[in-house]
């Protein structure tokens, strides 16, 4: 008989173990999820990270009001520096000798610098979050912070969620479209 009844309690205490991680589990995938809306929220921002391609490296300081940013990349492409201000739509190029308008800002940009950099989405994945308006697989971890977005041809993996004003921002950020890919290992964020 008392076997029985240590077994029975084993039990009980397996149910209501489980019982207490589930809604462990689902508050942290909730809290996660209002994370993300923060993220999509924030539309102005200043963020410091360094920047690896296959073969360039550089710092980048990147300040966002609304759809407007200034990127400034120091130390890449054969140049001590390179300025880009604008929207997705119309950039200004300076790299400290040129300053150059742009129309096609993803064109001029590769050109330039060699990058392929989607301006359109940029902005929002590097938050953790997809671009509105165009269809996402999204891959979540284990507390349910976006892991991976697969959307317009890219991958975008983060990683590194840190508290930057009550709002978990991705430090560590890789986009990849073969055969391009851009690390950013983030330093700072500044959220306004």
């Amino acid at each position: 008989m008392s076997w029985l009844r240590c077994g029975g309690l084993f039990a009980s205490l397996l149910v209501l173990s489980a019982c207490s991680v589930l809604p462990r589990e689902q508050a942290s995938h909730s809290a996660a999820q209002q994370s993300e809306m923060r993220r999509a929220s924030v539309q102005q921002w200043v963020l410091k990270a360094r920047l690896v391609t296959a073969d360039q490296r550089a710092s980048l300081r990147w300040r966002q009001q609304r759809d407007e940013f200034d990127l400034l990349l120091r130390g890449p492409f054969g140049f001590g520096g390179v300025r880009i201000v604008g929207t997705p739509q119309r950039v200004t190029i300076d790299d400290g000798k040129n300053v150059e308008i742009s129309d096609d800002p993803q064109f001029d940009i590769y050109q330039r610098t060699g990058l392929v950099v989607p301006l359109a989405a940029l902005g929002w994945w590097v938050r953790g979050v997809p671009a509105p308006g165009q269809s996402a697989e999204l891959s979540r971890d284990v507390v349910g912070h976006l892991s991976e977005i697969r959307q317009s041809g890219w991958v975008v993996q983060l990683g590194d969620y840190q508290a930057v004003d009550d709002v978990l921002m991705p430090q560590s950020i890789r986009l990849e479209n073969e055969p391009w890919f851009l690390d950013l290992d983030v330093s700072r964020w500044q959220l306004d």
